[in-house]
């Protein structure tokens, strides 16, 4: 008596009468498109689960079998078909049979003889619980599967990626992120993130072992499944990059470092004649008793004047040469002031 087809509606009774009136019944309702498949005993109905898995909809088992009884295969037909909402029929209504019943998380019982109204409205609110939990299941599996595509895509991008809840916490991270930090994935959610990616831009990024690497990140504020928002990073490492980039400018520092300085050597030999040439002036004119300050500060101001320029000179080369860190230091207004009119 098995239909051939996926049945969406199992009934189990030893009266074969009996079956084909609750069929004729099930097959009124046209809006649920009911195919019902229909067992007398135990080994047909665990065949008919078998074959329809996931697709059955709703069991109708008696209570009693010719080779079982309908609480045991109850508990056979869930396990069989998990989505399947199980309604057990009885002659013999009593406490003990609905709390049996319960026991064995059937949806409901009906007793013979039943109506049709009873039945219908039974068999609707069972099918309507099973395909709701059913797709309830499906959506589940579904953004199950999406989130780990989702994270194995997050995993597979040769860069660092993060996730900031709203008080700056880390939620989410790659293994590349792993990989460089030395971090696991449990020492890392949760604990303070902000300083990794900073406001943007370049930010040190600590190592378990100790050290940082240097990271450029972009990032982008959303609002996340909660309404609070969540910050999403992407890093780059430009670490070697930025050593790349100082050893460039060392070597090109380098190389103007030696063109300056034959620049120097002539630049030096100016000021140099010029302090020689105004000595051997203030020579002659102490040879000739000429000792008035009139006569020699003029020299001794153009000598000196000469000294400075060629420590001024050296000082530049230096600075260029061994460039040192920018000292900040407190200045009044007025002294920055006149100190711009030398560049007017």
């Amino acid at each position: 008596m098995t239909s051939s087809a996926k049945p969406n509606v199992l009934v189990v009774d030893d009266n074969a009468d009996l079956l084909d009136n609750v069929c004729e019944i099930l097959e009124t309702v046209e809006d649920l498109e009911i195919r019902p498949a229909l067992a007398l005993n135990r080994h047909e109905a665990i065949e008919v689960c078998r074959s329809a898995s996931t697709a059955l909809d709703l069991a109708l088992v008696d209570l009693r079998l010719p080779d079982s009884d309908g609480l045991r295969l109850s508990s056979e037909i869930q396990e069989l078909c998990p989505f399947a909402a199980v309604v057990l029929i009885t002659g013999d209504a009593s406490l003990e049979s609905a709390i049996a019943a319960l026991e064995q998380r059937a949806f409901a019982y009906v007793t013979k003889p039943f109506r049709a109204p009873e039945l219908l409205r039974t068999a609707r609110s069972a099918i309507a619980k099973a395909r709701a939990e059913r797709e309830s299941e499906l959506l589940k599996q579904s953004l199950e599967a999406s989130e780990r595509r989702h994270r194995e895509v997050v995993d597979a991008v040769p860069a660092f990626v993060l996730a900031l809840d709203a008080e700056g916490r880390i939620a989410l991270r790659n293994q590349e992120l792993e990989r460089v930090t030395g971090y696991e994935r449990s020492e890392m959610l949760g604990r303070p993130g902000r300083e990794w990616v900073g406001e943007g831009g370049e930010a040190r990024l600590p190592l378990k072992d100790g050290g940082h690497r240097l990271a450029r990140w972009q990032s982008t504020q959303l609002v996340g499944p909660e309404g609070t928002p969540v910050t999403y990073a992407l890093g780059l490492d430009v670490t070697e990059e930025r050593d790349m980039l100082r050893r460039t400018l060392q070597t090109e520092r380098l190389a103007a470092v030696g063109t300056l300085a034959a620049g120097l050597a002539h630049e030096v030999r100016n000021p140099l004649n010029s302090a020689l040439l105004q000595l051997q002036v203030l020579r002659r004119r102490v040879e000739k008793g000429q000792r008035e300050p009139a006569s020699l500060l003029p020299v001794v101001e153009v000598v000196g004047g000469e000294i400075r320029r060629l420590d001024r000179l050296v000082s530049d080369f230096l600075a260029f040469a061994r460039p040192r860190p920018l000292e900040l230091r407190p200045v009044l207004p007025n002294e920055f002031m006149q100190a711009m009119e030398v560049f007017r």
